[in-house]
């Protein structure tokens, strides 16, 4: 941090912010980078924060492997009618069934905590620069502007500082272990689930950059309604004494209204987007089930086994578009 302040050319806290809020506008190279630096400054800071995260991760992880892979032992021994094994079954679902309820339980308390202590923290240091930096620097930002970067975007920047290295770990571990298990039963069937990942990224691909144009614009929006409200008030008595309330209050108006096109608009686009993906997921999983029926036609998997296939093929599709998706978050 001190290196940093020192390139701003004196007023450190001032050349920090400018970093701050200008990445957000023209993603430059070197302000990313800096920006990089700066949130990553916290998962060193942090690091053990981090390896609870991956380990947790990693973990649930493979309690929903083995649960899957106990539920296709379930449906065999129900449909084959093997009682013998059935107190056996019982027993296994109960011990994943209360493994996964703890685990889940003490993961999100775990995690709340983490997520608050690194909010803060960043959030206090933030705070404390915008109280040193020099007024000329910060008025050249919407007050408005300034509060969604204080209060939504070190919210960002907290999680990704504690939450990004565990999911690109444990998105990697989901993804093999899925795909291992899978070759593992059945070969043909694993690279058909492994084909139908990069279908659907390449199918969502298009509709994220639109998606990220739209949920910008709802924030420029919105942003520019917040810092009409700050000003209003930290001006009331002259407002006031103007008499100017009815014509502040139809500005308020159309900025709302703004703010609701946006939205909507936002919305609409969601919607579209939801269903072109869901019609793609569809074809996917027509296709796999198709084969699958193929496979239990001839007698060469069992219906718990396809049952099974479908669920990891689901995981392995799930596990590459979150890992595709990432570096477009982190951006």
């Amino acid at each position: 941090m001190k290196k940093t302040e020192q390139k701003s050319g004196g007023h450190g806290s001032t050349g920090i912010l400018k970093r701050i809020f200008g990445s957000f506008r023209d993603g430059s190279a070197e302000e990313f980078l800096s920006d990089m630096r700066w949130i990553f400054g916290y998962t060193k800071k942090y690091k053990w924060f981090v390896v609870i995260q991956t380990l947790f991760g990693v973990l649930s992880a493979s309690l929903s492997l083995v649960s899957a892979i106990v539920s296709k032992y379930a449906i065999d021994i129900v449909i084959n009618k093997k009682i013998g094994s059935l107190w056996l079954l019982i027993a296994a679902v109960a011990a994943s069934a209360v493994a996964g309820l703890v685990f889940s339980s003490l993961q999100s308390r775990v995690s709340a905590k983490i997520a608050l202590r690194v909010n803060n923290d960043m959030r206090a240091e933030l705070f404390d620069k915008l109280m040193r930096a020099d007024w000329q620097g910060v008025k050249k930002f919407q007050s408005g502007d300034i509060m969604n970067r204080l209060n939504g975007d070190t919210q960002t920047a907290a999680s990704i500082a504690i939450s990004w290295i565990p999911s690109v770990i444990v998105t990697g571990f989901s993804f093999a272990s899925s795909f291992v298990t899978i070759l593992f039963y059945n070969v043909p069937m694993a690279f058909i689930a492994l084909l139908s990942a990069p279908f659907l990224v390449v199918v969502s691909r298009g509709l994220m950059k639109k998606s990220r144009l739209f949920h910008r614009l709802v924030l420029e929006k919105e942003s520019a309604l917040m810092s009409f409200e700050t000003e209003t008030f930290c001006n009331y008595d002259t407002v006031k004494s103007l008499g100017a309330a009815e014509a502040y209050g139809e500005r308020f108006r159309c900025k709302q209204e703004e703010c609701k096109t946006a939205s909507l608009d936002n919305n609409l686009f969601l919607i579209r987007a939801n269903i072109l993906l869901t019609v793609s997921s569809y074809i996917v999983s027509f296709a796999t089930f198709g084969y699958c029926l193929s496979l239990i036609w001839h007698g060469a998997i069992s219906y718990g086994t396809m049952t099974f296939f479908l669920q990891q093929r689901a995981r392995i599709t799930a596990g590459f578009s979150s890992f595709i998706k990432l570096v477009p978050q982190l951006l």
